[in-house]
């Protein structure tokens, strides 16, 4: 592509650049060391150039219109030939191209590089080479490497002739900024010069940005190595030769800077330069456009300008638009979109700054053969002309009036119905919480297609989950679903079966201990005949630490149903008691050696049955338990109604203690507990006030969102920062 140069070595004698023979190079009488373009070992291979933001991005993107099938059309038809963006050098974006994942215009963003590798050439150090059959017009390779500005450039030939280098990889990108894979690039720095190429950089706008690109313009067979032409300019008298073997060969490399141009005074100048010899294959001996075949090459151009610079470039494209009076090729430029580039000129600009421009863009939409208004709608120009007669320039003024007298009415389109395929898929309403936004995210990140979980309705069995796309992507979205839903359900299956498996295991323990219990009981209906012990008898409660002590032997437990609780009855005597009985320890029986013991038990008249025993001891633990009063039985309801209330307060007033809360900020844990405590005091007051019976208070749904709603307004009402009533 016109405009794109290797650049050489200024200040370094003898220039030589990546298409040499390291036999042949260099002065033997200088000091320092020399580094040979075979010896690349500090090379750092990436794969996308870096500081591109510090490039101006273009502020507007081109939304591309092609259609595409992929059930009926070949896939070279996505934004293929026939796409507008890919005709003026425009990647299309995801967003903005209707084609989708099918889209074959990002071949920048996707890395579609053609097999090559390197190898090492007869006179000319390293090379590139296919090692498949790459076609006329493919897209090779990225040139990457670090992209600076033209006063670091300069630095960075001095740095790097202080190191010892006399190889250099830089490329122009612009008047402004220059592309350096010297120590950071691609493989395509080692892509050879030769008079004869098969390949030529060309000039892209990735999402706003200038990016170079190597393209095939000859079919190159495997094995074959990949060439263009450096185009670089020398310095110095001293030419580099030429060791391309083409039988075109010029012998030497570049052409002497003062032999270029004799206006050529700064890097601007030859870029302005490069433009002109550009324009001037494009332009007939009017100075206007050839023919209609020659707009996209323009527009390529007027895309890449950037303003803040190139005015002078515009300037010099809009006078070949001016002296174009071809209809149909001034058509053609409306029909690519020409508009829309003017629409682009004119918001990237200082408009006071450049009425000169203004006026010339004005004039150019007057000679356009426009019919109706549609053109100029659907570019997005009548803001901008409001804008500019607000600036009461007379002459852009009197040209807007002469374009609005011509009453170019606009005529109803009816638009193109692009149906966006979509599907539905049903997951049961149990995986609600396993259908998050994560999991949502990365189903578009893996299918390229929008999902959507909507709404739950109440009664609803299913969750919906709606996804658009083209069909590839709708059919892998909904293996993806059913794949993920499969996961979830087996997982539940098995979280259920374990859950029934301890189920049966607590029932089945339970059933041993009643059986055990009534095993019990039965045996103590039963008259035994147990030889009485001697051994000294000591009754402790169920939290006693000594009441995992062996039960004394004229002693049997059994469990009541009813108190759901152990008791404990002599064998001899009939005798119960709550507390388990134990063989007395010895230090205790020396402590209470002189001391009567008290047995703790039910005392009985003579030898009583065991059953009136056992009701003469229920009755007596009844008797002892005092009933609750209403006032009690309230405050004991309202206690524990507070304590499911307070974590809730707590969860929606936790965020409250991170800075960057926007309303709000708890300071330190003591205003924290005083706002949680206060804020729990508050909704249980509201929550007892509106309903009326402290009995009837519950945790439901509806009532933690009314706590989180409390929460958030109670905090807005504090400010930036709550401060703390003062005691």
């Amino acid at each position: 592509m016109e405009g794109i140069e290797l650049q050489s070595e200024a200040m370094v004698e003898p220039t030589t650049s990546m298409d040499t023979d390291d036999s042949n190079v260099g002065n033997p009488q200088e000091e320092g060391p020399r580094l040979s373009a075979n010896d690349w070992c500090d090379f750092e291979e990436i794969s996308k150039p870096l500081n591109l933001s510090e490039m101006a991005q273009s502020g507007d993107k081109f939304d591309c219109e092609c259609t595409y099938n992929p059930e009926t059309d070949v896939p070279s038809a996505a934004c293929g030939e026939d796409c507008l963006n890919r005709q003026i050098m425009i990647e299309c974006e995801p967003k903005r191209c209707r084609v989708g994942v099918h889209c074959q215009n990002r071949r920048f963003q996707k890395g579609d590089k053609a097999a090559c590798e390197l190898f090492k050439t007869e006179r000319k150090g390293w090379g590139l080479r296919a090692t498949e059959d790459i076609q006329s017009g493919d897209f090779i390779y990225e040139y990457c490497g670090e992209i600076y500005t033209q006063e670091e450039f300069e630095k960075r030939q001095v740095q790097y002739h202080e190191d010892g280098r006399y190889h250099y990889y830089f490329m122009s990108l612009d008047a402004d900024y220059v592309i350096d894979a010297t120590l950071k690039g691609s493989l395509s720095r080692f892509i050879n010069h030769s008079c004869e190429p098969n390949a030529e950089t060309q000039k892209w706008t990735v999402h706003g940005y200038l990016r170079v690109g190597f393209f095939a313009i000859k079919d190159i067979a495997a094995g074959e190595e990949i060439t263009f032409d450096y185009q670089y300019e020398r310095y110095g008298e001293q030419a580099q030769a030429c060791y391309c073997g083409s039988s075109k060969c010029r012998g030497t490399l570049g052409k002497k800077r003062e032999q270029t141009s004799k206006a050529v005074k700064s890097d601007r100048d030859r870029e302005k330069a490069r433009l002109n010899d550009f324009l001037a294959t494009i332009t007939n001996e009017d100075g206007g456009l050839k023919d209609g075949s020659r707009v996209v090459k323009l527009l390529q151009r007027m895309v890449q300008s950037k303003s803040a610079y190139e005015k002078d470039k515009r300037e010099r494209m809009l006078d070949i638009l001016l002296a174009t009076d071809n209809v149909d090729t001034l058509t053609t430029f409306i029909a690519k979109r020409g508009l829309f580039v003017f629409r682009l000129w004119l918001q990237d600009m200082v408009l006071e700054q450049q009425l000169n421009l203004i006026r010339k863009i004005i004039r150019v939409c007057l000679q356009l053969p426009l019919k109706t208004r549609n053109p100029v709608e659907s570019a997005g120009l009548p803001p901008v002309m409001a804008d500019i007669r607000r600036l009461d320039d007379a002459v852009s003024n009197e040209l807007l009036d002469e374009f609005d007298a011509r009453k170019l009415e606009t005529v109803y389109v009816i638009p193109e119905q692009v149906v966006i395929p979509t599907d539905r898929v049903f997951v049961p309403r149990t995986q609600l919480r396993d259908f998050n936004r994560q999991l949502l995210c990365w189903l578009e990140d893996q299918s390229k297609a929008k999902v959507e979980l909507m709404r739950l309705l109440p009664g609803d069995a299913e969750l919906e989950i709606r996804i658009k796309g083209p069909e590839l992507a709708l059919t892998t979205a909904r293996n993806l679903i059913e794949q993920v839903r499969e996961s979830f359900a087996q997982r539940q299956e098995a979280q259920q079966q374990q859950l029934l498996a301890k189920q049966r295991e607590q029932q089945e323990k339970e059933a041993r201990r009643l059986a055990e219990a009534e095993q019990a009981a039965a045996t103590a209906a039963v008259p035994q005949q147990r030889k009485v012990s001697d051994e000294p008898v000591m009754f402790v409660p169920s939290t006693h630490v000594l009441s995992a002590k062996p039960l004394h032997p004229n002693w049997e437990q059994v469990f009541d149903n009813d108190e759901r609780d152990y008791y404990f009855y002599n064998v001899h005597t009939n005798e119960v008691t709550w507390n388990r009985p134990i063989i007395e320890p010895l230090e205790e029986q020396v402590q209470q050696r002189s001391a009567k013991r008290n047995l703790q038990g039910v005392e009985l008249e003579g030898q009583a049955s065991l059953n009136e025993a056992i009701l003469k001891m229920k009755a007596e633990k009844a008797k002892a338990k005092r009933p609750k009063t209403a006032e009690e039985l309230e405050a004991r309801h309202l206690r524990k109604f507070k304590e499911k209330v307070s974590p809730y307060v707590i969860r929606y007033l936790k965020p409250h203690r991170d800075k960057k809360v926007k309303y709000g900020f708890v300071r330190n844990d003591k205003d924290f507990k005083f706002l949680a405590r206060k804020l729990t005091h508050q909704i249980v007051e509201k929550e007892r006030k509106r309903r009326g019976d402290v009995g009837s208070l519950k945790m439901t749904d509806g009532l933690k969102d009314k706590i989180k709603l409390f929460v958030k307004e109670s905090m807005k009402k504090c400010g930036k920062v709550f401060i703390p009533p003062q005691a």
